[in-house]
């Protein structure tokens, strides 16, 4: 059986996990696929709209407590992409992270404030992105 962080324990290793997880880039998706546990870099394809490139994530915050849901959350600076010139064009419906060997750390659906994904086909066109990641307690009782 699995062990449980009390929600100090929990606090010490989000804290951990910012620190040492080392150098992180965060990148856009231009293909839809299906966001799950068994979700693979190669079902990915990766955003090429004019001026867009991976992105470092900066320094993590301190993770903050949520007593209510006995969460954990820390947040990293928002990440910023400009289509350029207009001359190429892409849906955007993913964000993924990886590490430093290349492997895929975490993906999560990019979506507008209507729900569809990002239109970055057009010249000017903005789309910034806050990583934020969170961890909880899965204990509800004691024995």
């Amino acid at each position: 059986m699995a062990g449980v962080f009390p929600d100090i324990g929990l606090g010490q290793s989000m804290a951990a996990w910012t620190s040492g997880i080392g150098a992180l880039t965060i990148h856009l998706a231009k293909n839809s696929f299906t966001i799950d546990r068994s979700l693979v870099l190669g079902s990915i394809t990766e955003a090429d709209f004019s001026g867009y490139s991976s992105q470092s994530i900066g320094t993590w915050g301190s993770p903050v407590y949520d007593a209510t849901n006995h969460r954990y959350t820390s947040t990293a600076p928002a990440n910023t992409w400009t289509n350029s010139t207009g001359a190429v064009g892409n849906t955007i419906y993913a964000v993924y992270v990886k590490d430093s060997g290349g492997n895929l750390i975490w993906c999560e659906a990019a979506r507008d404030s209507g729900g569809s994904p990002i239109d970055m086909t057009i010249a000017g066109r903005v789309y910034g992105y806050t990583p934020v990641v969170d961890a909880s307690s899965r204990a509800t009782t004691s024995p």
